[in-house]
């Protein structure tokens, strides 16, 4: 305990000690006289220095990982915002072509209540596949696999929300999945028509699961070995 205590806070190095006639603090001769001790030392000095390089190279390889793995989610984002936009635009404008020839009036739609029906809609649309894909990002940093993260993400939406719903509707409706299909506010294939707890409270529930998901992800990623 004595060579421990002096390793790590040494005195300062007198040059007459070099001379044998002037007497050498006791510690150092206690120091000098326990080679083991000071072998064990040494040791234990460089397992403890190794340990702490280990451990700083890892959090710079988790740091310098971070950035290219938020390139690749928003990288992500940007092709779901880009390929619904797309096909959600490609739709419009086919109606808006074809509806004349049905006998289908398309003035209500080209009005201004119109237009900012369809930019709420689309905006709606986008922030609910937002939601999917992060809760679909959290689910494959749980289970770090492909196949897995799949099969959860499908199980989840098809088996656990669906029985809730059927055991509690009331409450189904504040889960993930079901806040994010009433956000279209129609009901279509995969929406499920207007919210019951108002537009309002649906859109603020929706982007409080969306900041949890952030959240436990950036968590998850921090601690797990990325190098693995």
């Amino acid at each position: 305990m004595i060579a421990a205590f002096l390793v790590v806070t040494p005195p300062s190095v007198d040059h007459q000690a070099e001379d044998p006639s002037v007497p050498r603090p006791r510690w150092t001769i206690l120091a000098s006289d326990t080679l083991p001790g000071l072998c064990l030392i040494r040791v234990t000095a460089v397992s403890r220095i190794r340990g702490a390089r280990t451990a700083a190279k890892s959090a710079c390889t988790r740091t310098a990982a971070a950035a290219p793995a938020c390139r690749e989610m928003l990288a992500l984002l940007l092709f779901v915002v880009v390929s619904a936009s797309l096909a959600l635009f490609v739709a419009a404008g086919f109606v808006l072509f074809a509806a004349p020839s049905q006998g289908t009036s398309t003035a209500p739609w080209v009005s201004l209540s119109g237009v900012g029906a369809f930019v709420s809609f689309w905006g709606s649309e986008l922030l609910g596949l937002a939601g999917v894909s992060l809760l679909g990002m959290l689910v494959a940093l749980m289970a770090r696999s492909v196949g897995t993260s799949v099969g959860i993400s499908v199980a989840y939406v098809l088996i656990v929300e669906e029985l809730v719903s059927k055991i509690w509707p009331d409450g189904v409706v504040w889960f993930p999945t079901h806040l994010f299909r009433h956000l279209w506010g129609t009901p279509s294939g995969f929406t499920l028509g207007a919210p019951p707890m108002g537009y309002t409270l649906d859109v603020a529930a929706a982007l409080l699961c969306m900041l949890g998901f952030i959240t436990v992800s950036a968590v998850l990623f921090r601690r797990m070995d990325v190098t693995a």
